[in-house]
């Protein structure tokens, strides 16, 4: 019998975000370039873009389709993402104000 057979392998992977940030550090300044880093400026604004066409279309009583869903996912996550960089950014600030 071969060693692996039965053998469920977890991989875990992970994505890093490096960002440079002007002094004096910010809080805002960090929290820009978190979220920038994964939505510049060009992706966020068509996301904004396509959540207010999604909006309209409730709003005239229409359905959203499978794309319109696709669009408020990428919302979503776009909305997280912007949650999650305002954490980091506290506690970078926090970690930068404990440590000078």
């Amino acid at each position: 019998m071969d060693s692996s057979e039965g053998k469920k392998t977890t991989r875990m992977a992970y994505a890093a975000h490096v960002v440079r940030i002007e002094q004096p550090l910010e809080r805002g300044k960090v929290v820009d370039a978190i979220v920038s880093s994964a939505y510049p400026t060009d992706k966020m604004q068509a996301i904004i873009n396509n959540h207010f066409a999604n909006l309209a279309k409730i709003a005239d009583g229409k359905k959203l389709d499978a794309d319109d869903k696709e669009h408020e996912a990428e919302y979503e996550a776009m909305q997280s993402w912007r949650t999650k960089a305002k954490a980091v950014a506290t506690d970078v600030i926090d970690n930068y104000i404990s440590t000078h």
